[in-house]
Formats: structure tokens, sequence, C-alpha cells
């Protein structure tokens, strides 16, 4: 076998893993509700990608295959306890698991006796929730999407309030957001299948817990 042809093979190797490694990332609802457009829905890679697709070749660049990255982002609001004001950012690939993605953490107030906002930044996650690939999660929440037409729910304001969204990395676009669903459809009338409740739960239990953590250390 000549050298050129062993180089065109490793070449054709090294493109196929990277486009294996980088599969299954659609974002798509199964509801008729709402609009393909808002859907959670990574964009496809061409060759202009250059921030999200190096180039395979392994004599022009050695680096290897870059998956797209998106932010998950949880916004709380908590009229009880301070440190659960908080925006949590996981930043990963779509199949990372919860201890693989990147984790910044914003406090958004102050108790009486201590000063979470100083304590704002990144987290590494090496135990909470492990299993959990919370990009995917999400992914699947986007297709458990329920419009209610006609739900009327109490206009006083919950003293505890999250919502979700999520944002390619790599753009700046909003994928999906809760808070858009829910002006767009209503705050009753925006909502979830029972799985879909129970993955979203997933999300902001995650969210909760890691920053409980963060603020334990806070003085």
């Amino acid at each position: 076998m000549t050298l050129n042809l062993k180089l065109k093979i490793l070449i054709l190797f090294v493109v196929g893993c990277g486009f294996t490694a980088c599969a299954d990332k659609s974002f798509e609802s199964a509801s008729p509700s709402v609009n393909d457009d808002d859907i959670f829905q990574p964009p496809t890679p061409t060759d202009d990608d250059d921030d999200i697709i190096v180039n395979p070749d392994p004599i022009v660049n050695p680096d290897p295959i870059v998956c797209p990255r998106y932010d998950l982002i949880v916004d709380s609001v908590d009229q009880q306890t301070a440190h659960r004001n908080f925006r949590f950012n996981f930043n990963s690939e779509m199949k990372m698991n919860s201890t693989q993605g990147d984790i910044d953490i914003v406090f958004q107030r102050d108790s009486s006796s201590v000063r979470y906002t100083r304590c704002s930044g990144s987290f590494l996650n090496t135990a909470m929730m492990p299993g959990l690939k919370p990009l995917d999660i999400t992914q699947e929440l986007t297709k458990q999407i329920l419009i209610s037409h006609g739900k009327v729910c109490a206009s006083v304001m919950p003293e505890r309030y999250s919502t979700i969204r999520v944002i390619d990395s790599a753009t700046g676009r909003t994928l999906f957001d809760e808070q858009v669903f829910r002006q767009q459809n209503g705050a009753c009338e925006f909502g979830y299948s029972t799985s879909g409740q129970e993955l979203r739960r997933q999300l902001i239990d995650f969210s909760r817990a890691i920053v409980d953590i963060k603020a334990a250390s806070c003085i």
C-alpha cells in the first residue's frame, strides 16, 4: 500500500469518527402547537462553521473534531431563600454528563449574613447526578410541550419560580426559551406532559443541588 493511499484512508477514518461523535443532535418537538422555528434545533455544521468543526486533516490540523456546545441556563427566583436567586449556566456538548460540562453560577441576592453575590463563579461538578445528561434531557423536554388552550390559573406570582432556556454557544442564538412560549401562549396555557414535567424537574433539581453546594462555601 502506497504512502498516499494510507494517508487518504487515515483522513477518511478521522473524518468518519468525528461525524459519528457529533451525530444525533437535532431538537424537534412532537407537539403540533409549537412553531418549528422556536424548537431547540442546533444548526447543521457546514464548511464555513470554523467555530464548530475544525479541519480534520491530521497533517494540516492535528486537533480533534470539536462538536457544537450549548448553554443550558436556569434562572431562579425565590422569595424565601436568598441563595436560590441565581442564574445557573451549564455549557457542554450534547451527550456530556453533568460532571463533564462547564458550570457557572451567578447569585443574584445576598442574605442578611452572607454575601452570596461575591461567591458567583465557576463550579467543578465531580459527584452530583453524574449520570445526568442535561442537554440530552432538554432535547427530550422540547418534545413534551403541551399547550392547554383556555386554561386558567392564579395570577399571583409564586414564591419560587424557575425558567429554562438554551443558547447556541457559537452564535449566541436562543434555541429554546420557556419565557417566549409563555409570552406567546399564556403563562397557564404553556406546559408539559407528565413525562415532560418529570424531565423538567430533573433539570431544576440538578441546578438547585449544585447551587446549594456552591452557596454552602460562601461567607
